[in-house]
């Protein structure tokens, strides 16, 4: 939905600049960065959603990085009442949402200062955490771990 294709023009980007401000999304990461040492650092995050009265909203966030250490973990204050909170998927609870006041703009810059610009961002479903967290990620890469066939065990060997 964001990106632009070749045969678009200045004013369609400033189109889908202009939305993406105005609907809360924020920009990080840039394709051209680089740092000093050569190194290119990968996090992965993974994000928890509920149903609120506007869709799916973000409730929580975890970064871990290359170490396995994880370096950010919180919950998160929807903007809208919630109407589920997908406990069975997320764990997270109406008690465990109770005190939380940390908000998706909070998030979003803190996830800014965190990430360098020439980060891999790597996890499962990406596309819909960066979604649930309103942020455009332009860097080098971004690795999905999604498991496309389910029907397949990995335990199983497949008679030919």
């Amino acid at each position: 939905m964001w990106e632009v294709s070749s045969r678009a023009g200045a004013s369609e980007t400033v189109c889908h600049e202009r939305h993406m401000k105005t609907n809360g999304f924020m920009r990080l990461g840039r394709a051209e960065a680089t740092s000093d040492d050569g190194e290119i650092p990968m996090y992965s995050i993974d994000c928890e959603m509920c149903e609120t009265a506007e869709g799916m909203e973000l409730t929580r966030l975890s970064v871990v990085n290359e170490s396995l250490d994880c370096i950010y973990d919180t919950l998160v204050k929807p903007t809208n009442p919630i109407t589920d909170y997908k406990t069975q998927f997320s764990g997270i609870t109406e008690k465990s949402l109770e005190n939380v006041t940390k908000t998706l703009g909070s998030v979003q810059r803190d996830l800014g200062r965190l990430l360098p610009a020439h980060a891999i961002l790597i996890g499962h479903s990406l596309e819909n955490d960066l979604f649930a967290l309103k942020v455009v990620f332009e860097i080098f890469v971004i690795f999905d771990v999604t498991v496309r066939d389910f029907s397949i065990s990995l335990f199983t060997t497949r008679s030919s």
